[in-house]
């Protein structure tokens, strides 16, 4: 079953990334890789293969399997590729905004693909005076770099500066254009020689090395690599940029090291539980927090409940993780989530359409919960719809109390940094006191996970970004 995400009520990682260099079944290994990551973005899709004469472009609008399985879909062949999924902070969901970006040196990347077409397909052919260049990105440039197109995109600009560089090598070009950029990037590129990966220079967004049989592969998360059987190697260090070719790796560092900001949010809530990043397991780091939630819980008081639920699928975990601290029993059955609620409820940007998603999407358990005190754990409340729904919906089937517990500090700036949350309107915590918030949502008590808490599970609390649990 497809990891699920509740992208109506959740800040959102801007897409997934992964390559694969020199392996005769690249096409099919990166799709597959893609529907590992489709938790990192639903809008669109893309690959790009190539042999050492040229690259192959396609993406789509649509999950992984609806661009993939489309009719239209070419049969790629290579044994290099690229492939994305994304979800868009900037740009409507359409095949023009898809990633990858291709550019071959001559011509921008904002000329290869102009329309509204659900597909859309081009091979570039390596040539003596130029080579193609695939380029993908899950993060944000937000400065430094020349603009060279206008229609928002930050991905198909940097490609159309590497494609104006006035830098005759490829590979210097990618770097003189990496070491102007600001922001925040895990970026992944392929020529039909070369695979490229890359991260910025504080590490905000997490990209991974690994191998299958004699080939290297890179993803933004270390699941994609347990989905194709892949052996995970090692995370890319800040400010690395990855050189992949016949004779091997070879790394450039684009600045001196400096304070690392990794996002902590992959691991409250982006990535995917069986992932490794930023050296530490995800599902680790949630039920290790889940505890400490409760132990900050027991040194205010007695937990008088007979019951732990957590929000699914997110809050799951941290339930598991409070209810073995707390003593109590873990119910995975109390508070379910339909997976037949039809569409993605993430792109219904508007906030009726999303309560009503959210209202449709869970159901009580009359009997597991009937009579009983019920702490209800989450990962994160950013806009409150999840929490509100769920809490309703377990008061109705005759929950006697809920307690709702959130296993983060209170979400309280909006991302700039490849997350989507630019609409600080509507984040809860920033703007609706606590007491109107539990009297809104009929629930009993509501309490957050401290800063410090948060941070206990890291050998080096120092290397986070907490932007968004900070006001600004």
């Amino acid at each position: 079953m497809l990891y699920h995400i509740d992208y109506e009520d959740k800040p959102q990682d801007n897409c997934g990334v992964f390559g694969i260099f020199n392996h005769l079944n690249a096409a099919p290994l990166t799709e597959r890789a893609l529907f590992g990551l489709q938790h990192r973005g639903e809008e669109s899709a893309g690959i790009a293969v190539g042999t050492t004469k040229d690259l192959t472009l396609y993406k789509g609008v649509g999950l992984v399997n609806e661009v993939f399985d489309h009719p239209m879909a070419p049969r790629l062949r290579g044994s290099r590729a690229i492939g994305h999924v994304r979800y868009s902070l900037i740009g409507e969901p359409t095949t023009e905004n898809a990633q990858p970006f291709v550019c071959d040196r001559k011509h921008s990347a904002d000329q290869t693909h102009r329309g509204e077409t659900p597909q859309y397909t081009k091979t570039f052919h390596q040539t003596y005076n130029k080579s193609p260049i695939a380029i993908l990105q899950n993060g944000n440039f937000t400065g430094g770099l020349e603009r060279l197109c206008d229609d928002g995109s930050d991905t198909k600009n940097f490609t159309a500066c590497v494609s104006k560089s006035g830098e005759s090598n490829l590979r210097k070009a990618i770097v003189e254009q990496l070491k102007k950029a600001e922001g925040s990037w895990a970026l992944v590129g392929l020529t039909p020689n070369m695979l490229i990966g890359a991260r910025d220079p504080h590490g905000y967004r997490p990209l991974s090395l690994g191998r299958i049989d004699n080939s290297y592969v890179l993803a933004s998360e270390s699941c994609a690599f347990n989905d194709i059987g892949a052996e995970f190697i090692r995370e890319l260090a800040p400010g690395e940029i990855l050189f992949i070719d016949n004779k091997g790796l070879n790394s450039k560092f684009i600045t001196p090291k400096i304070p690392r900001k990794e996002c902590i949010f992959e691991h409250i809530y982006l990535a995917r539980p069986d992932s490794f990043i930023f050296g530490k397991s995800v599902s680790r780091y949630r039920k290790e927090i889940g505890q400490q939630l409760a132990r900050e819980d027991l040194a205010r008081g007695p937990i008088n409940a007979d019951l732990v639920v957590g929000i699914p699928d997110a809050g799951n975990l941290y339930a598991m993780g409070y209810a073995k601290e707390a003593g109590i029993e873990y119910s995975s059955e109390a508070l379910k989530r339909s997976h037949y609620y039809p569409g993605r409820t993430f792109i219904k940007k508007d906030h009726a359409e999303r309560k009503k998603g959210a209202d449709r999407k869970f159901f009580a358990v009359p009997d597991e919960v009937r009579g009983k005190s019920i702490v209800l754990v989450d990962d994160s409340l950013v806009r409150g719809v999840n929490i509100e729904a769920a809490a309703r919906k377990l008061k109705a089937a005759g929950a006697k109390e809920v307690h709702v517990r959130i296993a983060s500090p209170p979400y309280i700036s909006a991302c700039h940094w490849g997350v989507d949350t630019y609409d600080v309107g509507k984040l809860i915590a920033r703007n609706a006191p606590l007491a109107e918030r539990i009297n809104k949502w009929k629930i009993d008590s509501l309490e957050y996970l401290s800063l410090d808490g948060m941070l206990s599970a890291f050998p080096n609390p120092q290397d986070k970004c907490l932007y968004c649990f900070e006001r600004h």
